[in-house]
């Protein structure tokens, strides 16, 4: 059996799992995100008071959050 482990497993994948993700990398800890689509966040339609994205859905802000995760090395699975 080929067992995988990691420094960090994170449950969930919302905003603040992303970050705690991105910042374990930054840390060259070995991730692990499990996740839904994001909760709440997936189904806002507009989100107008998020620096650096103005007039963004909810599933775009996730989608950048992911990338930037998956480009900083966490896996994610859901």
């Amino acid at each position: 059996m080929n067992e995988q482990r990691f420094d960090a497993i994170i449950i969930g994948a919302g905003p603040a799992g992303y970050s705690a993700a991105i910042n374990a990398r930054k840390r060259e800890k070995s991730v692990l995100v499990i996740g839904q689509n994001g909760g709440w966040l997936a189904k806002a339609e507009r989100i107008d008071n998020y620096p650096g994205m103005p007039a963004v859905s909810g599933r775009e802000m996730l989608r950048v959050f992911r990338q930037q995760a998956e480009e900083a090395g966490a896996q994610i699975i859901n």
